[in-house]
């Protein structure tokens, strides 16, 4: 039969058949006292929620936890997280995003009064907006109290004199929305100045399509590709016309709470993704520092609330803004979405006013309520909080991660006490609001489905004339039923939000790539800041030391059970390199462990110590850490393979551990399997550009320098012919070179065959030259800089003697040994060499194209930061 008849009979079908299914299979029970979104206030299934319940009835439990467990996997794939912060706010806890299966499903009509309810509060928000920074006629005639808006910290006197071009200064907009036990729709909240969540939103509905696919097509959701669409059009629309729109989205950095939704944004729109050191004022406007020099900022879609924007006027001690954006931006020279004190409109006071300042500015009351709440700045409204205490929640006027709401219900006797005390002591500082009981929606549990109470935050963008509203948003579900807190801080997961049509065809939501384009900007490309280009040259350095470091434990691992016989002079310098490798002397030193004993295990572990960035497991974090910056540049397959990566680096020494007694080598062949995966993908999958150039650059930099590390720790030193030949083999094995070699030298083991394979072989990709001769193809794509001299660079000095030098060695004089100390003067002297110059060439590139920024210093601290 095909789907759309389907679908029909299904629709057509009792409701009770779609109740007593999901009953049956899922077992699900409604909770008491509140509103249920999937059976409603009377108890029969909503329409909307058929045709879902009756595809979750079919799959049955097994099924779903399967997809459910598809849902986790691909939302790890996509490096899909969330930072939670503890009370002290020092230490962040990366989490993985979580989302529910089974989407929240609103039906058309009942979403078009939503819709309407919010177009109308987004308009209403907007002329709130251009009357605090204008007229304000609102507290000419007594509307509002004047305590209310100017004793708020997100009013910003500097702020006056910005204006954005167009109709809006409101650009964007969010609303938490709850469902009240009568089924009334109320407004919780609103977001204004940097509103969060519509990237999540649109990661959900990604994977949502990937585990539900035909139910998904079948139940005629609404897109949300038209929003966006509609999001980039207007952020392109600010820019002058005259120039060539470089849109830049400001980000905190990757330990913000939200930084994969920064940067998973950037991504899909094709914007920048910048941090306050990659910008700086110039000539009354905004520049983003690239290799090829400053490049002009026209619109700054922020991510940054609004007193950390601008450490001159605004928060003094600020290292996330940018300092003189204000007087660009009221210079009209930078367009900053939403416009810095905006975060005034998040003011919960201002939702007791709410009702008077839309009969002010609309002359009718809103269609959509919000929360009732009371200011305690108010006498009269004071009393009636003190009378009615225990059934409010109290909320500060200013957000902050110091001070939560408090639901006065659970509280002892002497906690109430202290809050009466401090509302006494600071009633302007707090408002009360009503406890709500929101609905509650079914979540897959290991029992079938649970209620538990929900959150939507809707969102909204400023377009030609108009408002549009996300047909969709983001749900967050409390983490059990009847929960008070639902927030991500908190542990709450998520779930996609389907507007389900009446109609199989939405007009307006063709792909984003289908939308007009200018074609004067489809040419153009953008440079990227110097900062990402920098962590790209550090990502390739990393993964590179992190690899070498691996494979050269698991080849000492792999001759562990030879361990008192010739191969332990091999073991002994395969440890001695794992040190140097991981800047572990000292400690091991100071541990008073030595390689010549038999401390193998306990070596390991410390030159593998994931509490240590200089370790080779601490360069794998470091690795991921750079990964981080640049995620807005790789691809999906890159992104998966990191993601494996950071799984698998979690237990790796737990699991060596457990495992040194039974093939420990096994434990790390995961790990180098997606490391040789991850360059696989750089080498096949990244566009041939800048940051490709210096990852390339920062691997090839670094295999030479651990290259001439190891064969100097490995063959410095000569040994008697047996316990050489282990030497060499595993030298060749831990370089992936042993299959080479026995296949070009028949297999027997010369010192002088094996030195020239690994310094002068053309062919080899672990050989030195190999290295070199790509290093200077690289270095030759580099821009020049301001510098117009024909002398070499100081890096291109550095790998051109190095170059001159393997190609000037005589193979015999580097297996010359000196018959007193037994070593090998001239090979030490090539290798150390060569790793000095290597070195100094990393150096000179760093300080020619990553030059630090000059880091903006506190003059004087101004006193109203000091106020709550």
């Amino acid at each position: 039969m095909p789907r759309d008849s389907l679908r029909s009979n299904l629709l057509l079908s009792e409701t009770t058949e779609y109740q007593s299914t999901a009953e049956r299979v899922l077992e699900y029970r409604v909770a008491s006292g509140v509103y249920d979104e999937l059976l409603g206030g009377d108890g029969r299934m909503s329409s909307a929620w058929q045709y879902l319940m009756q595809a979750v009835g079919e799959l049955g439990g097994e099924e779903l936890a399967e997809r459910q467990r598809k849902v986790h996997s691909l939302l790890r794939d996509d490096g899909a997280a969330y930072y939670a912060y503890g009370s002290d706010r020092q230490q962040p806890v990366r989490r993985q995003w979580g989302m529910d299966l089974l989407p929240w499903v609103i039906g058309s009509e009942q979403w078009r009064e939503i819709e309407t309810g919010l177009l109308e509060r987004s308009e209403l928000f907007d002329l709130l907006l251009k009357d605090i920074y204008g007229d304000r006629t609102l507290i000419q005639r007594g509307v509002v109290p004047p305590e209310v808006l100017f004793g708020h910290r997100g009013f910003l006197r500097a702020s006056q004199g910005v204006a954005l071009p167009g109709d809006h200064q409101l650009l964007l907009h969010a609303a938490d929305l709850v469902r009240q036990p009568n089924g009334e729709i109320c407004v919780l909240a609103d977001r204004t100045q940097a509103p969060s969540g519509s990237g999540y939103a649109l990661a959900n509905r990604i994977v949502s399509t990937r585990v539900l696919p035909s139910t998904f097509r079948d139940s005629d959701v609404h897109r949300l590709s038209g929003f966006f669409q509609s999001l980039r059009a207007k952020l392109m629309s600010l820019a002058p016309e005259s120039a060539s729109p470089n849109i830049a989205i400001l980000t905190p950095g990757p330990l913000n709470e939200t930084y994969f939704e920064h940067a998973y944004l950037a991504s899909y729109l094709g914007f920048e993704l910048v941090q306050a050191s990659d910008l700086a004022v110039r000539r009354n406007a905004l520049w983003m520092k690239t290799l090829d020099g400053w490049e002009q900022v026209h619109v700054l879609w922020r991510r940054v609330d609004d007193d950390y924007c601008d450490p001159v006027e605004l928060k003094s001690d600020s290292q996330l803004g940018v300092p003189g954006l204000l007087e660009v931006a009221r210079a009209g020279n930078v367009v900053v979405v939403n416009p810095i004190g905006s975060g005034v409109l998040e003011s919960p006071a201002l939702l007791a006013y709410l009702p008077a300042i839309a009969r002010h500015f609309l002359g009718r009351e809103l269609q959509l309520p919000s929360v009732k709440t009371w200011w305690c700045g108010d006498a009269d409204s004071f009393d009636h909080v003190v009378k009615h205490i225990d059934q409010m929640v109290i909320k500060p006027v200013f957000r902050s991660a110091d001070v939560a709401n408090i639901m006065v219900s659970e509280l002892d006797e002497s906690a109430r006490a202290d809050l009466l005390k401090t509302l006494v002591s600071k009633p302007d500082y707090f408002v009360a609001q009503e406890r709500l009981n929101p609905s509650h929606l079914p979540v897959l549990s290991g029992a079938g489905l649970a209620p538990r109470p929900a959150i939507l935050r809707a969102f909204s963008v400023a377009s030609e004339g108009a408002y549009r509203l996300m047909p969709g948003g983001l749900t967050r579900v409390g983490a059990h039923e009847g929960a008070q807190h639902i927030s991500n801080q908190l542990g709450s997961v998520s779930k996609d939000t389907w507007i389900v049509a009446s109609e199989s065809k939405h007009e307006g939501e063709a792909s984003l790539d289908m939308e007009y384009r200018d074609p004067s900007l489809v040419d153009r490309v953008a440079g990227l800041p110097s900062r990402v280009i920098e962590n790209m040259f550090w990502l390739g350095r990393y993964a590179e030391r992190a690899e070498f470091g691996l494979r050269l434990t698991r080849t000492l691992l792999l001759q562990s059970a030879d361990i008192g016989s010739a191969n332990d002079t091999a073991q002994q310098r395969m440890l001695a390199a794992l040190v140097g490798i991981s800047d572990s002397s000292a400690l091991v030193a100071q541990q008073g462990l030595s390689i010549e004993d038999n401390n193998r295990e306990a070596l390991l572990m410390l030159v593998l110590d994931p509490a240590r960035r200089e370790s080779v497991v601490g360069s794998l974090h470091s690795m991921l850490a750079c990964a981080d910056e640049t995620k807005e540049l790789l691809t999906f397959d890159s992104q998966r393979v990191i993601n494996q990566i950071r799984d698998e680096s979690r237990q790796l020494v737990a699991d060596l551990q457990h495992n040194m007694f039974s093939a420990p080598e096994d434990v790390l062949s995961p790990v180098l399997t997606s490391l040789l995966a991850l360059s696989g993908i750089f080498h096949e999958s990244v566009n041939r550009g800048m940051g490709w150039n210096f990852l390339d650059l920062g691997r090839r930099l670094e295999r030479g320098i651990q290259s001439a590390r190891e064969i100097s720790q490995m063959l410095g030193t000569a040994a008697p012919p047996a316990r050489e030949q282990f030497t060499l083999e595993s030298l060749l094995s831990s370089n992936e070179s042993l299959v080479f070699y026995r296949r070009i030298y028949r297999g027997h083991l010369e010192l002088r065959n094996v030195l020239e394979l690994l310094l002068l072989d053309h062919d080899n990709p672990r050989g030195m030259l190999f290295q070199l001769a790509r290093m200077e193809e690289q270095a030759a794509t580099l821009p020049p800089g301001d510098s117009k001299s024909r002398e070499l660079t100081a890096d291109a000095r550095c790998l051109l003697e190095a170059k001159s030098l393997l190609q000037l060695v005589r193979l015999d004089d580097l297996c010359v040994v000196d018959e007193t100390s037994q070593q090998r003067p001239a090979l030490l002297d090539c290798c150390h060499r060569m790793e000095s110059l290597l070195s100094q060439a990393a150096i000179a590139l760093s300080e020619r194209y990553f030059d630090r920024p000059i880091q903006p210093k506190q003059l004087l601290r101004q006193h109203w930061e000091l106020a709550p």
